[in-house]
């Protein structure tokens, strides 16, 4: 499963409902069909989010349903400690393009992403 090349350029913090967690449109057909059950996301936002939770998986901007999952997982780490090959999770070609992904997604916190930033790793099974 291949991180995208051209990643969505995300200018502004999403809003979502609680229990909402947006993914850019790219992501979908990864988590429908590729197995994609894992996902960083930039600082605290998600940090309420704890192991059996039920979440919905929705499409940045859309707000579609992609599907319903339950958390199964949450660790804390540094842009730094970030694998470029995670097993349920795209893999990156270079820590680059990890770098230009990130840094896309996360746009609006007005820089580009560093090595100390703090990620939070959030694993998911689909429910539905």
């Amino acid at each position: 499963m291949e991180a995208p090349k051209n990643p969505t350029v995300v200018p502004n913090n999403p809003v979502q409902d609680k229990y909402t967690i947006q993914f850019a449109p790219e992501l979908t057909k990864l988590i429908k069909k590729d197995g994609k059950v894992k996902t960083y996301r930039f600082g605290d936002k998600y940090d309420y989010l704890q192991v059996g939770d039920r979440v919905r998986l929705a499409e940045y901007q859309t707000n579609k349903l992609i599907s319903n999952a339950i958390i199964t997982g949450k660790e804390h780490v540094t842009f730094k400690d970030i694998p470029l090959k995670l097993s349920g999770h795209e893999e990156y070609e270079s820590r680059d393009h990890l770098r230009k992904v990130f840094s896309s997604y996360y746009k609006y916190v007005g820089r580009e992403v560093e090595d100390n930033d703090p990620f939070l790793i959030l694993s998911f099974d689909l429910i539905d």
